[in-house]
Parts: structure tokens; sequence; C-alpha cells
């Protein structure tokens, strides 16, 4: 069990995870949720808990989407899926149990780099730049 978690948490962290949902559902709500994905998302982390989830994710032609299983309890599971197309995303949740809460967490990793550079003078390209302030300036 701990190393199913640890390796949740690798995924989690070996890049730039941005936050895309975080929803609860109750008992008596139906878990679904469509998902627009835009060209800055490379890869998707699905995230559930509840009592024996699955997931299932597909794409708005109804194709089901190939995913990798991270992590598979009795009381959580966790898929991802690589390389994503841009557009929408239809994720549906099953469990085995109406009599408690079922929560739905999905990341992104960015595609988008950010890059910062120092310079006393206005650069016109990084490469005129320093990754540290400029003493006294």
């Amino acid at each position: 069990m701990v190393q199913i978690i640890i390796k949740y948490v690798e995924r989690l962290i070996e890049s730039r995870k941005v936050l895309i949902l975080r929803k609860r559902f109750r008992p008596d709500e139906d878990p679904k949720v469509n998902v627009t994905l835009d060209s800055a998302v490379k890869d998707v982390l699905v995230a559930v808990s509840g009592y024996k989830p699955a997931i299932h994710v597909g794409s708005k032609l109804n194709d089901t989407i190939i995913v990798e299983h991270i992590a598979d309890t009795e009381k959580a599971k966790i898929i991802a899926w690589n390389n994503t197309e841009p557009g929408d995303y239809h994720i549906e949740i099953k469990t085995g149990s109406g009599t408690i809460n079922t929560l739905l967490t999905i990341y992104g990793t960015s595609k988008i780099t950010f890059s910062y550079g120092f310079s006393v003078l206005k650069p016109k390209y990084m490469n005129e730049t320093t990754n540290r302030p400029v003493a006294g300036k």
C-alpha cells in the first residue's frame, strides 16, 4: 500500500502539475464531469477516492482513452494518460457504495516553461541575462 502511494506522489512532483479540477460527489449525485484540455496540458493524472472506484475516460466522440493504471486500492484509484490532445473529455466514476462521498481530483502537466533573467539594461534575448540579480542594481 505504501509503495502505491509513493508512486502517486512521485508522479505528482516529477514535473509541473496544475490542478485542473477537484470535485466532491455526494452519494446521490451522478459522478460524471466534462473537462476541456488546452494545448498547454501534456499529461493528466486522475485520482478518485471512494469505495471500490472505477474510472472511465472518453473523448468527445465517446472513444475510450487508453490510460495507465498508477494505483488501485479498495478506497482509491489513480490513472494517468499521456500526450493528451487538446479537446473535450468525459470522465465517469463508478463506486461500489451509495453511502459515501467520492472525491475526484484531476492534475495536468503543463507544457509551458517559464524563463527568467536579470539585466541592468533591457535585453533583447534571454542569453543577454543572468540567472541572479545584478549586485547593487
